[in-house]
């Protein structure tokens, strides 16, 4: 059974929360927000024509990772309060030299879709892109979209796929 928190408990946590400057956040607060908001994510799916099939390449998360340890992912992150205004490059460049340093962006980021849904550390409204890359990178692998590995991020198959549709159709016969 959970207490309510008291007057003076929401106080002291709005005084720790004012003390915060905009952007980063530690993890335990991140965790904690995460719970309680709907974050926006913009999501990257990178991909590559290989052999006449669509491949996509994944990153893995790190084995202490709260939510998903171990797991395969398409590289994403958390728009901040700090990012540029007006577009979504400052979110762009953090997912390209955080988790995909050394990889040659082909094209432009392409708009894909938004997903609104529930996933392990609460809601998210996903603002999901796909673009072509080359290159590798011992952060990543490539893996066939077709045959998408067993420990990838459940909620991601769906529009990794759709992606992987929409970039097949956009590439020369």
């Amino acid at each position: 059974m959970s207490k309510r928190p008291t007057a003076e408990d929401i106080q002291a946590a709005a005084a720790v929360l004012n003390k915060l400057e905009p952007g980063y956040l530690p993890p335990e607060i991140f965790f904690a927000v995460a719970r309680l908001c709907v974050l926006t994510t913009v999501e990257m799916v990178p991909l590559r024509m290989r052999n006449g099939r669509v491949e996509v390449l994944l990153t893995r998360r790190p084995a202490d990772d709260p939510n998903w340890p171990d797991m395969l992912h398409v590289p994403g992150t958390i728009l901040r309060p700090s990012d540029e205004e007006n577009n979504y490059h400052s979110a762009f460049d953090r997912i390209f030299q955080d988790e995909l340093p050394g990889i040659t962006v082909i094209s432009r980021p392409q708009f894909l879709e938004t997903r609104f849904h529930q996933v392990q550390r609460g809601r998210e409204s996903a603002l999901i892109h796909y673009v072509e890359v080359a290159g590798t990178t011992p952060e990543a692998e490539y893996y066939p979209v077709a045959l998408l590995p067993p420990e990838i991020i459940d909620h991601q198959v769906s529009f990794i796929k759709s992606a992987a549709d929409r970039f097949g159709q956009s590439q020369p016969r």
